[in-house]
């Protein structure tokens, strides 16, 4: 390369920087790690009626799902049952669990209802809508778990109905093998009715403080929801 010929490759090398370092060109930087998005993690609800919902009653305390670690999918549905909605909220129970695996996309849902539905209703004709809602929430991805309607107190107004709730829960562990609860020998005394201990009172179908955590153990101890279940609260049982 001649003297002139290197001068003028010189000028142009420094030329181009200089153009390059004025137009804010830099050199490429290194691409960050990549970083994985945290697991997805574990749904669990809890749904039902009034003896699922927390009504703020400080005799009753936390309801059985709050003291499991459940989210609350029972919220406002105080008098609904599966075959209809209540006074405070437009969803029946059936209506709830297929918004919450739906919507929530949870992976488990603990369910317990029924009592509303038997003021009117026979047990048996609440098979296919229990049994339909079931179909359709596993489709979006929950695995949904029965758990059996308690006892009645002994001077409850819906003893009258007592061979219907009996029937209901014989219903609920023949239809889901593998998938209902029964918590009748952990609530129940020796006459067949809700132990008084666990009772808001002699007519009053609710559990009290000591009932929701009776329920609550019960739920807990099945090895059917065994790794589902994201933690326990347990609660000062009192009346």
């Amino acid at each position: 390369m001649t003297p002139r010929s290197r001068t003028t490759f010189t000028f142009f090398v420094l030329a181009t920087a200089l153009m390059l370092s004025g137009c804010g060109v830099q050199p490429p930087r290194p691409k960050p790690p990549v970083e994985w998005l945290p697991a997805v993690e574990h749904s669990a609800w809890a749904v039902g009626d009034s003896q699922a919902a927390n009504a703020g009653d400080p005799r009753r305390g936390p309801g059985w799902g709050e003291r499991l670690g459940l989210a609350d999918g029972a919220s406002a549905l105080h008098g609904a049952g599966w075959s209809g909605p209540g006074p405070h909220s437009p969803d029946s129970i059936a209506d709830r669990i297929l918004k919450v695996a739906r919507t929530e996309q949870a992976d488990t849902i603990v369910v317990m209802a029924g009592v509303n539905d038997l003021w009117t209703k026979p047990a048996d004709s609440l098979r296919g809508t229990i049994a339909s809602t079931d179909l359709l929430a596993r489709g979006f991805g929950a695995d949904v778990f029965f758990v059996t309607v308690p006892p009645l107190p002994i001077a409850s107004p819906l003893k009258r109905a007592e061979a219907e709730r009996r029937r209901l829960n014989d219903s609920l562990l023949a239809d889901f093998p593998g998938r209902a609860i029964d918590c009748e020998a952990n609530l129940v005394d020796g006459a067949g009715h809700l132990r008084s201990e666990f009772a808001m009172a002699s007519d009053d179908l609710h559990l009290n403080n000591a009932g929701e955590q009776a329920l609550a153990d019960c739920i807990a101890a099945s090895p059917l929801l065994e790794g589902r279940l994201p933690g326990l609260r347990p609660v000062q049982t009192n009346r």
